[in-house]
């Protein structure tokens, strides 16, 4: 249980770092991105630890899902200007 709490933790983080490095060069990066990421990750990270079976993603393919949602959503919402 600790350690699925852990890597819970763990792919919160990762999932929402580029979000946090995105904002100081994109200018689609707004507070609804960031509100977005969290739940996003938190979600995700909940899933791949919880209901897919362990060995069906690398933990690469983990973070282009991740990513590849925050990017889908900044897309969907007005930018930041």
């Amino acid at each position: 249980m600790q350690k699925e709490a852990f890597n819970i933790l763990l792919q919160i983080g990762a999932g929402t770092k580029l979000l946090f490095l995105l904002r100081w060069f994109w200018w689609r990066i707004n507070a609804y991105s960031k509100i977005v990421a969290m739940i996003v990750a938190l979600v995700l990270a909940i899933y791949f630890e919880m209901i897919l079976p362990k060995d069906v993603l690398l933990d690469y393919q983990k973070l282009l899902i991740y990513y590849m949602e925050i990017i889908h959503y900044s897309f969907l919402q007005p930018s930041s200007l």
